[in-house]
């Protein structure tokens, strides 16, 4: 099977932010991208398949291959403004041999994104919840705890 990449959607610093693809079976498929500095590596993981082409932020820069309609989530056409003509150079080459497939965390901490099979210190899996640990999120929990004492 021969996946081609038909939308790339980059974020403010010009790392992968979503990125499009299609193959000879079906829809598109959506995978995330997030920029590690740790690791110094992309993580991404497919986030969806099937439906439309579609931006996140309307002020992102993209491409999309021709004739691949695009428009953005809440609706409405992609801004022509922030259309790039070629496909970038963060996009070229085997992206996905050169990223890390994983969950991607974001720990406000290290202030950078944590593969969360490899994570920092200060983000850990969290059996009780059955969820992973950041610092955001306890600091979120600690607020609505004092909001809060009695759990109602």
């Amino acid at each position: 099977m021969d996946e081609r990449i038909v939308c790339v959607e980059l974020d403010h610093d010009g790392h992968l932010f979503a990125v499009w693809t299609e193959d000879d079976i079906g829809g598109p498929k959506l995978y995330d991208f997030e920029w590690s500095k740790r690791c110094e590596q992309h993580i991404f993981q497919m986030a969806g398949f099937g439906g439309r082409v579609y931006l996140e932020h309307d002020d992102h820069r993209w491409w999309a291959a021709d004739g691949v309609e695009v428009t953005l989530a809440r609706g409405g056409p992609a801004p022509a403004d922030t259309r790039l003509a070629e496909m970038p150079a963060a996009a070229q080459g085997d992206i996905f041999c050169d990223g890390m497939e994983d969950d991607a965390l974001w720990c406000s901490e290290c202030e950078d994104w944590q593969p969360a099979s490899e994570p920092c210190a200060h983000c850990w899996w969290d059996e009780e919840a059955c969820e992973y640990s950041t610092p955001d999120e306890r600091a979120l929990d600690a607020s609505l705890s004092k909001e809060n004492p009695d759990g109602e």
